[in-house]
């Protein structure tokens, strides 16, 4: 036997282990809530497809091979503007510098870009 073993009968073990139980579920509830809290207000998964949605539409006199780079090339813009690995992972508060971002891109581009073959002659906001 171990010197500093503590001996304890299988009905005081349980009676111990529901005891812990008892007083730390409440603790790691709350902890739990608040995680989830704080994440869920943060962190919303609708905030970049309207974002992006917005800039095809306004894009759509691109054909289809240039709206996706100019996509994926505002996605970059955005990630490095704001700090974010992923545009994903964008929080609702930063959404409004998104937009702005975006809408400031876009409309450099509408402002400056003449039709091109294949593309349609069309370039509206």
């Amino acid at each position: 036997m171990y010197p500093n073993a503590i001996v304890m009968t299988p009905e005081q073990f349980a009676d111990l282990k529901e005891s812990l139980i008892r007083e730390l579920e409440p603790k790691i509830k709350s902890q739990v809530e608040e995680e989830r809290r704080k994440h869920s207000s943060a962190v919303s998964l609708n905030v970049w497809p309207p974002i992006r949605d917005e800039a095809l539409h306004r894009l759509r006199h691109l054909v289809t091979y240039n709206r996706y780079q100019v996509v994926n090339a505002l996605s970059t813009i955005v990630r490095n503007s704001l700090g974010v690995s992923n545009v994903q992972g964008l929080t609702t508060d930063q959404a409004q510098a998104a937009r702005d971002i975006v809408d400031a891109v876009v409309s450099t581009m509408l402002k400056y870009s003449k039709p091109k073959a294949g593309e349609q002659g069309e370039h509206t906001n």
